[in-house]
């Protein structure tokens, strides 16, 4: 079979089993290496997207529901929970974007805060609660950041 090696008929089938469970072993070997990798090395990818839980966007929806509920409350106090809401989330990859509130006796929506929203809508996450606020959230950084890591892989 290989000019430099004279022809011995069957006699070379040792070495041919040697070679296969070397082969077998590198294969195993670097399998098992990219297994390894693969299992401890992209999860890391997945930290510079946005968390999968985070309660704290029905949190937020749920304080500002609660003072609505509040007969006593103001639009100044409505407004300064709302400023504290855009605040907690500035140093973030998402934030809200957009604030309505619901009159709880004439159901009339008004919006409290507005800024820029984002213009592919898959990137819009609306929180309600208790059918009197709708928190909207931006998410688009964080899919941002996700489809670059993707590119990258």
């Amino acid at each position: 079979f290989l000019p430099q090696y004279p022809d011995k008929g069957f006699a070379s089938i040792g070495t041919a089993k040697v070679m296969g469970k070397m082969l077998v072993t590198r294969v195993s070997t670097r399998a098992s290496c990219l297994i390894i990798l693969m299992v401890t090395v992209l999860p890391t990818f997945s930290i510079i997207r946005y968390p999968e839980q985070d309660w704290s966007l029905q949190m937020w929806a749920d304080q500002l529901a609660h003072l609505v509920a509040d007969e006593d409350a103001s639009r100044p106090d409505l407004e300064m929970l709302a400023s504290d809401l855009r605040e907690f989330y500035e140093s973030m990859t998402y934030g809200p974007y957009r604030i309505e509130v619901a009159d709880p006796k004439t159901g009339q929506v008004d919006v409290l805060w507005q800024g820029k929203a984002p213009q592919r809508v898959d990137n819009r996450v609306h929180i309600e609660s208790r059918g009197l606020v709708t928190v909207s959230f931006d998410f688009g950084w964080g899919r941002r950041g996700e489809a670059v890591v993707n590119l990258v892989i």
